[in-house]
């Protein structure tokens, strides 16, 4: 089964989550009230906490008690991991590339032009690349 669309659909969300707080905390400093923006342990535990939690019991993380348990690995226990590992790593390395992907995407650079240009200002990604780059420029002459 082909996972990877949900993988894909996982990360878009949590970067839509984290572009919201981005931008709300955007919109404290517009109001002048810094002091209610969001914190980054904050924003990481509304993004994050969900899986956090799914993810606890299966890494075997619990609230108190042994966390080195001694496991004594069976044969079936390793073929069972090397199976499990040869179907998963071409899925995580693809959601890798992904990931890299949306971090050098052209998404911070549109939100940021929505919210400093009118709404009726439409440009194209290269020309907003260039402006900040003469702006930049201009700035370290």
């Amino acid at each position: 089964m082909n996972k990877l669309p949900y993988i894909v659909n996982l990360i878009w969300d949590k970067l839509i989550q984290a572009v919201w707080f981005s931008g709300a905390n955007e919109m404290r400093d517009i109001l002048f009230v810094p002091e209610q923006k969001y914190k980054a342990k904050e924003m990481k535990d509304a993004i994050f906490q969900r899986e956090w939690e799914l993810l606890k019991p299966v890494i075997g993380i619990s609230s108190g008690g042994p966390r080195n348990v001694k496991h004594v690995w069976t044969d079936n226990d390793r073929e069972c991991l090397a199976s499990r590992y040869a179907e998963l790593q071409p899925i995580w390395i693809e959601a890798k590339k992904i990931a890299k992907a949306a971090q050098e995407s052209d998404i911070a650079i549109l939100h940021a032009a929505r919210l400093c240009l009118p709404a009726n200002v439409e440009l194209s990604v290269v020309r907003l690349r260039k402006e900040l780059t003469e702006w930049k420029n201009k700035r370290t002459v």
